[in-house]
Parts: structure tokens; sequence; C-alpha cells
């Protein structure tokens, strides 16, 4: 093999690629933003909000446009060959199955400086156990994280002190932990990357502003934080009345009504939801119509009838788990296992 060549197993790479351009951004004001970065260590991705990165030694450097080299290796079959010749990267494969051979040379940056002297390789020695339950916390509590920027410790993701929590100043959620971590306060635009990626995440580490989570695959995730404070939030959850299960069927009740409801995200498409003395309906409405399913429910004697509008994503996560319900006059509370939700019933 030569000196600046190396093979790649394609199946195994191309999902990891995959994952690892989360982290490219194509409207950043530095070009490799765009562009798979190969440090000769590592394979990233950077956008300065959040970097993903991946082990992979090669004996040579360079950046290279990453939704070209994707495309590339999706229309090559078999495993491939790659060599840096001159300012080109070489991808040649010969399939025996599809008795096919594909070459291709592309264009990439050898300085790679850009990249390099702004991400921060995490230190192998210093990763912490995530605590069980970790990235199931995250999942629920990331839907109230406010969009309100003029906020700040709305806009994050809030960890410590033994739980997660988050508010838009309308619905608050709160998930224990079994052990604390490090306090860490993630802000929306970096919390939507990571909660889509689904990584199994099991290890942490933090350095300076930067918040590192390693993956069982590892796949490293990194965000910037912010110095904010997240208030006490426990007076909120306080609740002296009673909770009532809520109906297992409600889930799919739930994602039923929702393929009418429409919205830029996932989390913004909301269904109404009519907690009644003797049923419960759920409506989902769009452009194209609307979609209302009914079952059967019997409240409490001193039931009083509710109505609450929530993002059918949320709630569906929220029903994998047994759910417990209860109102009073100004909130709405729901609890599950870990996991507790409470919303404001007033106008």
């Amino acid at each position: 093999m030569a000196k600046n060549s190396v093979e790649i197993k394609k199946d195994s790479f191309l999902p990891i690629v995959n994952v690892i351009k989360s982290g490219l951004s194509e409207r950043g004001l530095v070009e490799q933003f765009s562009h798979f970065t190969f440090t000769g260590t590592h394979i990233v991705s950077f956008n300065d909000k959040v970097s993903l990165l991946y082990p992979f030694e090669i004996p040579f450097s360079f950046s290279i446009k990453g939704d070209i080299f994707i495309s590339v290796l999706n229309k090559i079959k078999g495993d491939v060959s790659m060599e840096l010749k001159g300012n080109q990267v070489f991808l040649v494969s010969e399939s025996k199955e599809a008795k096919e051979k594909s070459e291709s040379g592309l264009n990439i940056t050898k300085d790679i400086s850009s990249i390099t002297d702004r991400v921060e390789i995490p230190n192998s020695k210093k990763w912490k156990a995530l605590p069980e339950g970790f990235f199931e916390g995250v999942k629920l509590c990331s839907f109230n994280v406010s969009a309100d920027v003029t906020h700040p410790y709305l806009n994050c993701l809030c960890i410590g002190g033994g739980e997660i929590r988050s508010s838009d100043n309308i619905r608050i959620s709160r998930y224990s932990l079994p052990e604390d971590i490090k306090p860490m306060m993630i802000q929306r635009s970096s919390l939507s990357t990571l909660v889509g990626l689904g990584l199994d995440l099991v290890s942490y580490q933090i350095s300076g502003a930067w918040y590192h989570f390693l993956s069982k695959d590892g796949i490293v995730f990194s965000c910037k934080g912010i110095d904010e404070k997240f208030p006490d939030v426990s007076p909120y959850f306080e609740f002296e009345g009673s909770l009532f299960d809520v109906p297992e069927e409600l889930k799919e009740i739930i994602e039923d009504v929702s393929i009418l409801c429409e919205g830029d995200f996932e989390i913004d498409r909301v269904v109404d939801v009519q907690i009644l003395k003797k049923e419960i309906i759920c409506s989902g409405k769009g452009s194209q119509g609307f979609f209302t399913k009914t079952i059967p429910y019997q409240a409490q004697k001193f039931w009083k009838d509710l109505k609450f509008s929530v993002s059918a994503k949320f709630f569906s996560q929220v029903l994998l788990h047994k759910v417990k319900m209860g109102v009073d006059e100004n909130k709405l509370i729901f609890n599950a296992d870990q996991f507790s939700h409470v919303m404001s019933l007033q106008a």
C-alpha cells in the first residue's frame, strides 16, 4: 500500500460519516465548516456550535467538501482505497460482485488549521460515566426548551443537582437522575442536533466552555455551553390533589390524529386534547383538514372539563411510560417514572 493511501471498509465507514455530517454547515463564515476534516487521527465536522469526531487514523491530513464526499461514496460499490495525490484525494474501488470499477478524484484543502485550531480533542483519560436514563431525560426535557434567546436560561437544557430541567415559561419539565453529574447548560440549537442523532451516549467530560459526550460507537459529540443559572422550579411541582392513570390507548390516538398537523419541525405539530368526565377527545388539524378521535373515559366525580394543546411528538414520548395526571385551578401535571411535566392553565 502506498504511503499516502488507506483502505476503507465502506459498510462500516459510511454509517459513521452519515452521523458526523450533522456537524457540517453550508452557512458558516468559514468555508471548512462545510468540510469533513481528516486530521490524521480523527475525522471531524465542526460548525462553531457543535463538533463531531471519530477516531480514524490515516497517514495524511486534509479537508474535503462533505456533501460531495458522501455523494461519491454512496455511488461506489464495494470497499474503497483512498489515496492522496497532490491537491486531490482519489477514491478507487473494484467490486467483483458488481463487476464494476470506480475511480474519483476530489479536490481537497491541505491547510486544516481553521478547524484544528478550534476543535478540542477530549482527553481519553477524563471520561466519566453518564448515569442510567440520561439520554431519555434529555429527550423528554428537550421538547419545551424555549426558542426565546432573550432569556438565555430558558433557551437551554439545564443539567445538574441530580436533575435535567427545562422550561419555556409556560411548561416545565424535570427528569430525576439516579446520580448527580457536573452542571451543564446546553443551548437549544445544539440540543436539537444531539437529540436528532439518537446516539447511545455512555460518557461525558467538560473542558472549559465545551461539553463532550462519547457514544458506545466511539463517536464524540461536543457543544458549547453557556454560563447561566436555572432558577429553582421545585415549587411548581408541588401538588396536593389526586393523580389519575392516563389511558394507555391515548398514545395511539395522539399519533393517529397528528397526521394532519403541520409545523416547521416535528415538535411544532400540536394536537388538541379534551379530557371530559366521560370521554377524551383528541384532534389534529392543518391546511388539508382535521382528524378527531374519541375514547371513553371515566373521570373522578369532582373532575372539571379540561382542554389543552400539546406537541404530539412530546406527548407520545411521555406516554411510552406509565403516566399519571393531576389538575388544579392553575396547572396540569404529568408524572411518569423519573419524569414530571407541569403546564400552566392560566390564560
